[in-house]
């Protein structure tokens, strides 16, 4: 397992903080410390606002080799009114598109950034398709429920999925999702492990609408501190501790907390520490753990 650095921070305000866009100067420090602390993957989309045109002006002027990098990048709902003959040409044309600003030959992963597509067929293979062109290597979907992941699994055009997981959200693995990926050499990259920031909230003052995880951040701390750990390097070992997701996509603002994740990437827990999690935080509303039902 390794880490994957996201993007959405450098192209939009993101998070409950909603913290503030990193400069470019700054951004492009970010990508060299961690290449050269052994990050290589790079996930960015379409979709998060100028992230894609940054992470491209780095790769133009960065001296490290592409074919050492793995980037990632998403495609929004482009499909959407449009007939099935001409699925294929509109997705030719959006990934040339985020080629083009990304200033690469070709991608590494290209997913769906609308989960919806998990249930098309037709929408998936004309993205498989795209593989014939050499422009990507990977293509799946970015997922929020795990039935949208066992269909895209289970169309057999995908082989690359994004999904949740943290601490307070098991679903994929209570629903067989990491087995059924693995028996279909998929590949799982794991995003929200820090849930937006909330898991670094925990003695700060949460939105309205997210108080009711108050008494379960408190507990996630006093499990934290009995093990002599921070929040925060809990989470991070709660996901590493699956061994069928590949990377787990972190985001930052500064080179600071890359820094600290990258730290926190070190630290493990033991299997009774696991059992714990997923048994305290087993049947939490999914308000709280879904980012879709945040206002």
């Amino acid at each position: 397992m390794e880490l994957c650095l996201g993007t959405v921070q450098f192209g939009m305000e993101y998070g409950i903080a909603k913290d503030k866009q990193p400069s470019i100067e700054r951004v492009f420090q970010i990508i060299d410390y961690a290449i050269e602390h052994g990050i290589h993957t790079i996930d960015t989309a379409k979709g998060y606002g100028t992230a894609e045109e940054i992470v491209g002006k780095y790769l133009k002027q960065t001296k490290y080799q592409r074919e050492n990098l793995f980037l990632i990048s998403k495609v929004g709902n482009c499909l959407e009114n449009i007939p099935c003959s001409r699925y294929y040409a509109i997705l030719k044309e959006e990934i040339e598109k985020s080629l083009e600003v990304l200033h690469t030959a070709y991608l590494d992963s290209y997913l769906f950034h609308c989960a919806a597509y998990s249930f098309d067929i037709a929408k998936l293979e004309a993205l498989a398709k795209i593989k014939e062109l050499g422009y990507i290597k990977h293509c799946g979907v970015s997922v929020y429920y795990p039935e949208e992941a066992i269909a895209a699994i289970k169309s057999g055009f995908v082989d690359f999925i994004q999904l949740p997981c943290n601490m307070f959200d098991h679903r994929f693995y209570l629903n067989g999702v990491f087995n059924l990926a693995q028996e279909n050499n998929i590949i799982l990259h794991s995003r929200s492990v820090f849930l937006q920031g909330l898991f670094s909230m925990v003695d700060k003052q949460l939105p309205s609408f997210l108080e009711k995880a108050y008494p379960y951040l408190k507990q996630v701390q006093f499990l934290a501190e009995e093990n002599s750990m921070t929040v925060l390097e809990m989470a991070m070992a709660y996901v590493k501790h699956f061994s069928a997701i590949a990377n787990i996509i972190i985001g930052v603002n500064t080179l600071e907390q890359l820094k600290e994740n990258i730290a926190m990437f070190g630290k493990n827990i033991n299997e009774n520490v696991f059992n714990i999690i997923q048994t305290k935080f087993s049947s939490l509303d999914e308000a709280i753990y879904l980012p879709i039902f945040w206002k």
